[in-house]
């Protein structure tokens, strides 16, 4: 379970200055379960602000959103008014299957050509590859996908094969590769939904000139000598090893990727990932099991501990089309997926000299396994991976850190709050009611809690309770004094948590 910030953005479509409250609620079976309001003072005409509501922790469950606003005087109320509904869920640790990649006009499944980029805090771009320019978006937060502008055909109108690969600037622009036996470069704006064609990739000058294709892999790293740099491992049985300047719209040429013992080339199933540090990008050779990593501030490479050939069915695997590796941050870890038909899920950690077999991606329902168009990537702090394979399958491996929810930087002491409540009876209620209310805690610390009475207009009627106390069950009486009869809202806050009852006012 996460906490959940509500947010909105107000516009004012009249020609006055005005302020007004804004309210949030969300219901649960008919029942609210949160409440908050905000005053939006001095709004210009013609603008919109955004608006961030106090924290929500929910349960698991299907609920239902409301923001409306109240203007005093408002000559167009229609549009005062915003409805919604959200699912929470709760994630197993380990592999959980999650929406499945679309099958788009020709419903072809996801093959070679196939990746993923993570584009934060919760969208998760993908090629399908498998000749199509199909390009679609993923929502982590709604597990639902939708469908992007497609790359565009050119010159001989290719569509995206193997060799296929994206990557984000970590501000706006993906970059993208067709592959295909291609050398076309694009670049993918996140706002506009649109695509512009960059300088293709360079043709080595010595040996065979070979395009993009199978084995090729992209990495963006944010700062490099004060240059913004796309590197690209080319694949396609080469050694050859590139970066792209975003500055100038030009490549460099780099260092080429290592040999190895048997002077074996780089093709299916190599992969590159960067370390989030820039410090390393790291690589698996594709055909083989070798592990290297590249530093960039030395431009050099490093041999690492190959990952492991025998696994627990005690066979031979090495990584071929599908293999894959992310690093995550959290952890400090580079993850593998070894594809060629398999469903290895690998681990190794900095400095260690080995790598450790985790628990297997699950089959398809077919039996399918991972082969190309397989693809893996950090993303809201756990990894996410297409199975490729002809298949439309599409997973997060959960490390418990709570979908779409970035694992905190620094971990601080809370109270972790097993349970809230809060009841007002009798209701409606004439002249006197019973408010109930507790919440329970590991700490045996006194915690700052708050109960508020509202108008309908989110204003605060009366502060009934603000104190220190502990965790426990409390209760006091209510008195209506003064109070018109009408509708109004019980809040309770506790440390971050907040719950409200409607409560009705009858009577003299």
């Amino acid at each position: 379970r996460s906490s959940i910030a509500p947010k909105v953005e107000v516009k004012d479509f009249g020609n006055l200055v005005e302020s007004f409250w804004t309210f949030f609620q969300i219901t649960s079976s008919g029942n609210l379960v949160y409440f908050d309001s905000v005053l939006v003072t001095n709004l210009l005409p013609n603008r919109t602000i955004p608006i961030t509501f106090s924290i929500w922790e929910p349960s698991p469950g299907n609920f239902m959103t409301k923001c409306s606003t109240a203007l005093v005087g408002d000559m167009n109320p229609e549009n005062d008014f915003l409805f919604g509904s959200v699912t929470i869920e709760t994630l197993g640790i380990g592999w959980v299957s999650r929406a499945q990649v679309p099958p788009g006009p020709k419903s072809k499944g996801v093959k070679a050509g196939g990746t993923l980029v993570y584009v934060p805090p919760t969208s998760i771009y993908a090629f399908k590859g498998n000749n199509t320019n199909e390009f679609y978006c993923y929502d982590i937060a709604t597990n639902n996908w939708s469908a992007k502008e497609t790359i565009p055909w050119v010159g001989r109108k290719k569509r995206v094969k193997a060799g296929g690969q994206l990557c984000y600037d970590n501000e706006r622009y993906i970059y993208a590769l067709k592959g295909g036996n291609t050398l076309e470069f694009w670049r993918y704006d996140t706002q506009k939904d649109s695509w512009a064609q960059l300088k293709d990739v360079p043709i080595a000058t010595e040996g065979k000139a070979k395009k993009v294709k199978a084995g090729a892999s992209l990495a963006f790293v944010p700062v490099q000598d004060n240059q913004h740099l796309v590197y690209l491992l080319k694949g396609n049985g080469t050694f050859e090893f590139y970066a792209y300047w975003v500055e100038q719209d030009s490549w460099l040429k780099k260092l080429n990727a290592p040999p190895g013992p048997d002077n074996k080339k780089f093709k299916a199933g190599s992969c590159l990932a960067y370390d989030h540090h820039r410090q390393y990008l790291w690589t698996i050779k594709g055909g083989t099991n070798e592990f290297y990593a590249y530093d960039l501030n030395t431009d050099s490479w490093l041999d690492k501990p190959s990952l492991n050939l025998i696994g627990r069915d005690e066979k031979k695997r090495k990584a071929k089309d599908g293999a894959a590796i992310a690093y995550h941050p959290p952890t400090r870890s580079i993850y593998a997926l070894k594809g060629g038909n398999t469903l290895d899920f690998w681990r190794y950690t900095p400095p260690e000299t080995t790598w450790h077999q985790l628990d297997d991606m699950p089959a398809s329902s077919l039996g399918k396994k991972i082969k190309s168009g397989g693809d893996l990537i950090y993303a809201a702090g756990n990894l996410y991976a297409l199975r490729g394979n002809k298949t439309f399958d599409f997973y997060v491996y959960n490390f418990g850190s709570g979908i779409g929810i970035e694992e905190p930087k620094t971990k601080k002491s809370i109270i972790d709050f097993n349970d809230i409540s809060l009841r007002v009876k009798p209701n409606p209620l004439a002249k006197t009611a019973q408010i109930n209310y507790s919440f329970s805690g590991s700490q045996k610390s006194k915690t700052p809690i708050s109960i508020k009475l509202y108008n309908v207009t989110g204003e605060v009627v009366k502060v009934l309770v603000s104190d220190l106390v502990l965790p426990g069950t409390y209760s006091f009486n209510f008195r209506r004094a003064n109070l018109t009869n009408g509708v109004y809202f019980v809040c309770l806050t506790v440390k971050n948590r907040q719950i409200s009852q409607k409560v009705v006012i009858t009577g003299k």
